[in-house]
C-alpha cells in the first residue's frame, strides 16, 4: 500500500514538472482620450475606462468617436486603438517556462501596435480579425479591420498572415502591406506607401532601415532621456527624418550662395528655416502646460486632412497646367482646367456638409458653425468659377489659370470678332500687321491684340510703319505675367 502511494505521488510530481504551469498576465491602460469603455471578462456591461486601469484575459476595450486609448503590457508591447475600434484580449497568459501566449481579437476599427521582440522560442503573439490571423515576433504594424476585409500594414519587422480557411501563411515584411477580403484564401503583398496620416504616427520606425537609421536611433534615444537637451535632440530627429522634404529647399539656398556669391540672403533663409523647426519644440519645452491646451486628435483631424487633400488636388493641376502650356499639349485648356476645379471644390463643399464620407471619417450628428462657414465659402468660390467657362476674366485667379486664349467657347472673343466684322471697330483701334505673324498657329496674344512673336519680324514691321516697338517679356508658366495681362493689358 505504501509502495503504491509512493508511485502515485511520484507520478503526480513528474506530471506537474512536465506540464507547463500557466499564470495570467496583465496589461494596463497607459493613456486615453475621449470616450473609452472596458468590458471585464464575460460581463455584458461596459464601464468607463481610466488611466492605469488593469486589463486581464477576456477583457475588451472599445473606443468611440474622436477617442483613443493606448494599452501597454508588462513586457512593453503597446497597442493603440483609434476611434470607433474594439479589441479583446482573447488569450493573455504566461506558461511555466516563461513563454508568453497572447492572442488579441480585433473586432473592428484601426489599431496600431508595437510588439516587443519575443525572446522565448515558445512565446506566441497573434492578432485575430474576422478575415485573417497575423502571427508576430516583434513588429510595428497597423490594422484596419471591418467585417468584410482586413488591411495589414507592416512598418518594421515581419508578419505571417493566414487568411481564414487557408492552410498556408504569407509573409509581409517592412514597408509592405496586404489586404484580406472575406471568403478569399489568398492575399497579395504590395509596397506600402506612407501617407501623411501614417508618417506622423510612425515617424521613428519608418526610417529604421535607411542608411542614416543608426543616427536617427541614437538621436531618438537621447531625446527620450529628456532634460535640457531633450528638445534639441527631438528637433534634430525631426530634421533627419524629414530631410526628403527639406533637402530641396536647403539645396536651393546652398546653390544660390555658391553660384551667385550671395552671403546675406542664404544666412537669412537658413535662419528662418532653423527657427521654424526649433520654435515649437522650444516653446513646448519651456511652457509644457501649453500641451494640455492643444486640441485632441480625433475625427476633426481626418477631416482637415481630407479638406487639404482636395485643395492639394486642385493645386496639383496648376503644376500640370504649366507643363501643358510649355509643351503646347492643349490637354488642360482653360475650360477643362476650370471644370476640374469646379468639380473638386463642389465635392469638397459636399464633404464639409457631411454628404460625402470616406473610410476613416466619423459620423457627424450636426454641422458646426466653422464647418458651415467653410462650406459657404467653398460653394461661393464654385459659383465664382462657373462664368469663367464662358469667357469671364476671373482676374483674382488670373495667375493660377491657363490663359484666356486657350478657351474654346469665349463669349468675349466671339462678340469682339462679330463687332470687328461688322465694322464697329475704327481703324485707330485696329493694329495693322505687315504680314502673318510667325508661330501664330500655337501662340496667341490676350484680349484680341495683334502682334508678332518673332523679334526680327516685329522690328521690320515697326520700321516699315514708322511706329515704336513694344516688347513684352513673358513665359508660359509665369504667374506675374498672367496678372499683368489680366489687370494691365485689359485696360
Amino acid at each position: 500500500m505504501k509502495t503504491a502511494s509512493k508511485v502515485i505521488l511520484l507520478t503526480f510530481i513528474a506530471a506537474s514538472i512536465a506540464w507547463p504551469q500557466t499564470s495570467k498576465r496583465e496589461a494596463a491602460i497607459q493613456s486615453l482620450i475621449g470616450s473609452v469603455k472596458v468590458r471585464k471578462g464575460d460581463s455584458p456591461s461596459w464601464k468607463d475606462a481610466r488611466p492605469k486601469m488593469q486589463l486581464k484575459e477576456k477583457d475588451a476595450v472599445r473606443t468611440f468617436v474622436e477617442s483613443q486609448v493606448a494599452i501597454m503590457t508588462t513586457e512593453g508591447t503597446i497597442l493603440r486603438l483609434e476611434e470607433n475600434s474594439t479589441l479583446e484580449l482573447s488569450s493573455f497568459k504566461q506558461l511555466g517556462n516563461g513563454a508568453n501566449i497572447t492572442k488579441v481579437s480585433i473586432l473592428n476599427g484601426s489599431i496600431l501596435s508595437n510588439v516587443k521582440k519575443l525572446v522565448n522560442t515558445g512565446s506566441k503573439f497573434e492578432f485575430e480579425t474576422p478575415t485573417a490571423t497575423a502571427s508576430i515576433r516583434g513588429t510595428t504594424v497597423g490594422f484596419d479591420v471591418s467585417a468584410e476585409k482586413t488591411a495589414i500594414k507592416v512598418y518594421e519587422g515581419e508578419v505571417l498572415v493566414t487568411p481564414k480557411g487557408a492552410t498556408s501563411a504569407v509573409s509581409v515584411k517592412t514597408n509592405q502591406m496586404t489586404t484580406i477580403v472575406k471568403g478569399q484564401k489568398t492575399s497579395l503583398v504590395e509596397a506600402l506607401t506612407l501617407t501623411p496620416m501614417r508618417c506622423s504616427q510612425f515617424l521613428r520606425t519608418a526610417h529604421t532601415d535607411d542608411k542614416a537609421g543608426w543616427l536617427v536611433k541614437k538621436m531618438d534615444a537621447r531625446a527620450d532621456k529628456g532634460g535640457i537637451w531633450g528638445p534639441f535632440f527631438m528637433a534634430f530627429v525631426l530634421v533627419l527624418v524629414s530631410f526628403s522634404c527639406t533637402g530641396p529647399i536647403v539645396g536651393m539656398v546652398v546653390v544660390a550662395s555658391s553660384a551667385g556669391g550671395k552671403v546675406f540672403q542664404p544666412i537669412v533663409a537658413m535662419l528662418g528655416f532653423s527657427v521654424a523647426f526649433a520654435l515649437p519644440f522650444t516653446l513646448f519645452a519651456y511652457f509644457p502646460a501649453w500641451l494640455n491646451k492643444l486640441p485632441k486628435s480625433g475625427g476633426w483631424m481626418n477631416s482637415v486632412k481630407v479638406i487639404l487633400g482636395f485643395i492639394e488636388i486642385a493645386l496639383g493641376f496648376k503644376f500640370l497646367s504649366v507643363a501643358d502650356q510649355t509643351y503646347h499639349w492643349h490637354l488642360l485648356d482653360r475650360e477643362v482646367y476650370l471644370a476640374i476645379w469646379i468639380v473638386t471644390f463642389t465635392l469638397m463643399g459636399f464633404y464639409l456638409l457631411g454628404k460625402l464620407k470616406f473610410n476613416h471619417d466619423s459620423d457627424i450628428p450636426f454641422i458646426s458653425v466653422p464647418r458651415l462657414t467653410l462650406a459657404i465659402i467653398t460653394f461661393s468660390f464654385v459659383v465664382y468659377l462657373i462664368p469663367g467657362m464662358f469667357g469671364a476674366p476671373l482676374k483674382t485667379l488670373a495667375g493660377y489659370l491657363p490663359p484666356e486664349t486657350s478657351l474654346d467657347f469665349d463669349l468675349t472673343r466671339i462678340i469682339r470678332e462679330e463687332v470687328k466684322a461688322a465694322g464697329g471697330m475704327t481703324s485707330e483701334k485696329t493694329n495693322n500687321l505687315c504680314e502673318r505673324p510667325k508661330y501664330a498657329d500655337f501662340l496667341k496674344l490676350p484680349h484680341g491684340l495683334e502682334g508678332y512673336f518673332d523679334y526680327k519680324q516685329a522690328l521690320a514691321c515697326a520700321k516699315k510703319l514708322n511706329k515704336p516697338l513694344f516688347i513684352d517679356f513673358t513665359g508660359h508658366g509665369c504667374v506675374n505675367c498672367r496678372e499683368m495681362e489680366a489687370n494691365v493689358w485689359s485696360d
